[in-house]
């Protein structure tokens, strides 16, 4: 009982804490929630706990937690355990309040959160309120990225071991669905992996996987669905990682073991419900 009142109290603290940076930089809390988070690692022990601090009203979607995000998260860290990125050079697309990134800081990897301008002071104040408990071994990086424009010198020069990101297909616009394929093409090398989040919210969907299909190798490697008692959203369904990687020059679709279909993983009556 008093663990579990001083855990309690550590956690007000952490978003006291996070509202304070927050005004700090100067972002509206008239929406803002801090939400604890807790990740679930091998034999579904809870592994790590973060407070996430949200503002909807600053950033929009990119202000929240979503459920796809949490399920990357614990993918990566069942996949990779505790040092299991160190050193690796990772980006993450879409980055919105930062969770998948600050997670692969902390199990050692090289990271760089990026999203638009307005989601960096977000960024910025929950890699810090997440910062104190962290065994960190890996560098952390903020940076605004636009998709579809060209990348800056630096991200040129860097090589990236994996590019992570959660529901940026899910976003609801499929106009951004172009520019997104550009920059994955941009930063993608032979050895680059993908890993990227997606739960299925409208069939307009099916244009960007058939589009990265003529580029890349789409490999399905979980299939989850959190607990009820775990939701971030009210809308709840499964959702899918995938393991996506740049298709070799001269290489036949089947020789680069791509099996996926949109169409037969997700039927159109998982958009009617």
């Amino acid at each position: 009982l008093h663990s579990a009142m001083a855990r309690k109290r550590k956690r007000r603290a952490r978003g006291e804490q996070a509202e304070e940076q927050a005004e700090e930089e100067g972002m509206d809390l008239s929406m803002n929630t801090v939400r604890t988070i807790h990740l679930h690692g091998h034999e579904d022990h809870i592994h790590s706990e973060f407070t996430i601090f949200e503002n909807v009203g600053s950033c929009g979607p990119a202000g929240r937690v979503w459920d796809a995000a949490v399920i990357l998260s614990e993918y990566i860290l069942k996949h990779f355990g505790e040092s299991g990125m160190n050193g690796l050079r990772v980006i993450e697309l879409g980055s919105g309040t930062g969770l998948v990134g600050i997670l692969c800081a902390k199990l050692g990897a090289n990271v760089i959160l990026t999203d638009k301008y307005f989601a960096i002071p977000l960024m910025e104040a929950n890699a810090r309120e997440n910062a104190a408990d962290s065994i960190a071994r890996g560098e952390l990086r903020i940076q605004e990225l636009l998709w579809g424009q060209k990348l800056s010198k630096t991200l040129l020069r860097e090589s990236m071991n994996i590019i992570v990101a959660s529901d940026v297909v899910g976003c609801g616009d499929e106009a951004l669905f172009p520019p997104l394929l550009k920059t994955l093409r941009q930063m993608c090398g032979p050895e680059t992996k993908i890993l990227m989040a997606y739960k299925p919210r409208a069939r307009f969907e099916k244009t960007f996987f058939d589009s990265i299909l003529e580029s890349f190798c789409v490999r399905r490697v979980w299939h989850k669905l959190l607990p009820r008692d775990r939701y971030t959203e009210v809308f709840s369904a499964p959702v899918d990682v995938f393991e996506i990687r740049l298709r070799q020059e001269n290489s036949s679709v089947r020789s680069d073991g791509q099996t996926f279909d949109f169409s037969a993983s997700y039927p159109d009556e998982i958009f009617e419900q």
